[in-house]
């Protein structure tokens, strides 16, 4: 599941955010 959402996280995220606590499953879910 986190392939498909993590292009576009990466996307609308800078790359100052994009560190592995940001792309975690359960804030990924609640910030989708």
């Amino acid at each position: 599941l986190e392939r498909f959402y993590f292009p576009r996280v990466a996307a609308r995220t800078p790359p100052s955010q994009l560190r592995p606590q940001a792309f975690s499953p359960s804030r990924r879910r609640l910030s989708r």
